[in-house]
Order: structure tokens, then sequence, then C-alpha cells
């Protein structure tokens, strides 16, 4: 089943800048653009595919920027991780996923965009990335 880690909170609370750190974080590498949203993916952490999209404050964007979340779907990754407003159309659109897939919600909901609340909302995912891909080595 596949999973979303979804970093949710109102808009420039430092959603994408926790995805572009998360990426950071899997990837052990710096990003080469350096700041900004972001589509991509990482093709093999611990053989999982993890698709990255961090636009999120408009549900078009998660639909059709860059290819959007269907793009990362299409392309079979295994995780997606994106980013959406607090509440609204952009969080309606993973919660319809939900009957077919795990949702993971990052909460970003103040305005504290410093390095370390960055850090940390990357961090707690990255520990959530790390505990669901050690469930298939389990397995």
């Amino acid at each position: 089943m596949r999973k979303y880690i979804v970093f949710v909170g109102i808009g420039n609370v430092g959603k994408t800048s926790s995805i572009r750190k998360l990426w950071e974080l899997l990837s052990g590498k710096k990003r080469p653009d350096d700041e900004g949203d972001f589509h991509d993916i990482l093709a093999n952490y611990r053989n999982y595919k993890i698709g990255f999209h961090s636009w999120g404050d408009n549900v078009y964007y998660l639909k059709e920027y860059k290819g959007g979340i269907p793009d990362l779907e299409k392309k079979s990754c295994e995780i997606i991780v994106g980013a959406a407003k607090s509440s609204g159309a952009t969080q309606k659109f993973f919660c319809d996923k939900a009957n077919k897939a795990d949702i993971f919600w990052v909460g970003k909901v103040c305005k504290s965009t410093g390095e370390q609340s960055i850090t940390l909302a990357a961090s707690h995912a990255k520990i959530l990335i790390d505990t669901l891909t050690n469930e298939k080595k389990q397995k």
C-alpha cells in the first residue's frame, strides 16, 4: 500500500523548506537548487522509490504542476512526500486517497521557519520513513 507523508500548515510556515531538508537527509546530499518548490524522485532509499512534490498551497499544483502527485504515482513511488494547507482543497486531495493508501500528517502549524524548526519536522518525517522502510525488510 502506498504511503503519503504530508507536511501540513498555513502558507509560509516552512513546509517546502522542511521537505527540502528531508530530501537532503535521505539523499545525503544538498539539493542543487537552493530554495523554492521542487518535484523529484529518490530512486533507491532502502530499496524504496520516494517521490517529492513540495507545491501544496493550491490544488492545481498538487494535481497538475510539473506532473503533480499523479506523476509520482505513475512512476511507482511507494512513498510520496507532499505539502498541503491546514484546511481546504489541498488537504481534501490527500484525504480522498485514504481508502487506498496510508496518510501521515506532519504538522507545521506556526510561523516558525527557523532552521531548528525545519530540521525538527524533517527529522520526524525521516524517522517515520525509516520505520516504514524497515517494515518491508522484516516481512
